[in-house]
């Protein structure tokens, strides 16, 4: 029952065959058995395993032949794993994980066995490099051949003409009048872009631009004026994480807020959002449609 069921599960059953155990006996039968005889395997299996992930690990030893444990080392460095491999000779063949200790001490241990990796583990490293491949050329997925549902890529006037907020606002009411002309309605337009519904309105009602100017106060100077025209060419380059672009601006002397920095940027990258497109895929995403087999496609994940 021990072996069967452990402590609880074993004490448990005890009561119903009328004989009384305690799991902690149970559990001192089981920790007195011998453990189990084997022979040296000719393919040894290396991998770890964690007691707390992240703080605490393990090294698993399998016969790859048997498929049955064979050993738990404290801790997955190569010395553990050399002194164990020294211990029993003639292994001929060991399949271990990509970890560089594990190699290490397979060199050291056991210099006559040859190092292979298994399924799992190269399948691993060809979604790595894949993945890899498909972020050096992720430029090529934020740029998709434009079409019917795709927004106007609309740039605001030099900035010596206008203000960044009279800029705004023009390319906002440009954007609207040119997605009304194609037929989109103000609740689609205000559900794609995203913007207030009473926003599209009021921009779909102004014959110009004067009209919603019209008795608005003029925004004060901010910190980070001196800096847009580097922020507009490196946006132009094709970086547009907010981050990287605050981390160059401090460089240069910025000594405004991220906030100020996030609230520019962001009108700017909401005009380019698709009304009827499909959303960019991800990296992790066409790194999967690339690995998956060609029957499990769908039709639109194979196109």
């Amino acid at each position: 029952m021990a072996v069967a069921l452990a402590g609880r599960a074993g004490a448990r059953l005890t009561v119903v065959l009328h004989s009384v155990v305690s799991r902690t006996m149970l559990l001192r039968l089981l920790m007195a058995l011998p453990d189990p005889a084997w022979k040296v395997p000719k393919v040894l299996g290396v991998d770890d395993f964690a007691t707390r992930r992240g703080q605490h690990y393990g090294t698993v030893l399998i016969g790859c032949e048997t498929r049955k444990p064979l050993g738990l080392l404290p801790g997955r460095d190569a010395g553990t794993l050399s002194a164990w491999l020294r211990e029993d000779p003639g292994i001929e063949v060991i399949c271990r994980d990509r970890a560089g200790s594990y190699a290490e001490g397979a060199r050291t241990g056991g210099p006559q066995a040859v190092q292979v990796a298994d399924r799992f583990h190269l399948w691993q490293n060809l979604g790595t490099a894949l993945e890899q491949g498909v972020r050096r050329h992720n430029g090529c997925l934020r740029s998709p051949a434009s079409g019917p549902g795709d927004l106007p890529d609309i740039e605001p006037p030099p900035a010596k003409e206008m203000s960044p907020f009279e800029a705004r606002i023009r390319a906002r009411h440009t954007l609207v009048h040119t997605l009304l002309d194609q037929g989109h309605g103000i609740r689609e337009i205000a559900r794609e872009l995203p913007m207030g519904g009473n926003t599209v309105r009021r921009c779909a009602r102004a014959a110009n631009l004067e009209e919603l100017l019209g008795g608005r106060r003029q925004p004060r100077p901010s910190q980070l004026d001196p800096y847009k025209p580097h922020l507009d060419k490196r946006r132009a380059e094709g970086l547009t994480n907010a981050i990287q672009l605050h981390s160059e601006l401090q460089s240069l002397g910025y000594r405004g807020s991220y906030q100020i920095l996030s609230d520019y940027l962001r009108p700017q990258r909401r005009r380019r959002i698709s009304v009827v497109g499909p959303a960019t895929p991800g990296v992790r995403q066409v790194t999967g449609w690339i690995m998956r087999h060609p029957d499990r496609l769908s039709e639109s994940e194979a196109q």
